[in-house]
């Protein structure tokens, strides 16, 4: 939080753009309807809350865009193992992956994210928040599924287990719905002649196409 004053002092200084990277962790999913730009955040854990506090810093910068990204994943090589290859590496390994059957999360393809950002330094305009996340929302469990399926891997191995059950043993807040909706940030990506971010299953195909 305290960088990200920092940084926007610094742009407002001299006259920079800042493009501040978020999180859907802002939000407390518990509802079961997409969440859009409008709707209110309400962090329920610490990540959370300290995301939401830099968003409110970063608008200190008068040429500010915020951005809200969600799980996202990558083609190697990833400076940070994400969710798909966190699956892919136990799999291959022939460990079982017990998967939240219901939760819900956006997964987004990292490379998606990073056009999305090069196009908001040219052409996005001060003042927006966008949703810069994947084209469809599923379950770890399902992403699991689809992980298995595009790596050629044993989708046996990839288990359902409950996010409610977990709770249960572990009592750290932990959202249940992160359905992000992407509508504005297509529709600006498109007007710009950029494609729309893919979808889980298209995204890990391509990712296993590069291992």
């Amino acid at each position: 939080m305290l960088g990200t004053r920092n940084a926007a002092r610094a742009c407002a200084r001299r006259g920079m753009r800042l493009i501040h990277v978020s999180t859907d962790f802002v939000f407390d999913g518990e509802q079961e309807e997409a969440l859009s730009e409008a709707s209110a955040p309400r962090p329920i854990e610490w990540y959370g809350q300290t995301k939401l506090w830099a968003e409110e810093e970063a608008r200190a910068a008068p040429d500010c865009i915020i951005v809200r990204i969600a799980f996202p994943y990558a083609p190697p090589p990833a400076p940070k193992a994400d969710l798909a290859q966190k699956i892919a590496a136990n799999l291959r390994q022939g460990k079982p992956c017990h998967l939240f059957a219901d939760q819900i999360i956006t997964p987004t393809f990292a490379p998606d994210i990073a056009q999305g950002l090069l196009l908001l330094a040219r052409a996005g305009e001060a003042g927006e928040l966008f949703h810069l996340a994947g084209a469809d929302s599923l379950s770890p469990l399902q992403f699991g599924r689809e992980t298995a399926r595009a790596f050629g891997l044993d989708e046996g191995l990839i288990l359902p287990s409950s996010l409610a059950d977990y709770l249960k043993t572990d009592p750290r807040p932990r959202q249940r719905c992160l359905r992000l909706s992407n509508a504005k940030w297509a529709a600006f990506a498109a007007s710009h002649g950029l494609a729309a971010p893919l979808g889980a299953r298209e995204g890990l195909r391509r990712i296993a196409e590069k291992q």
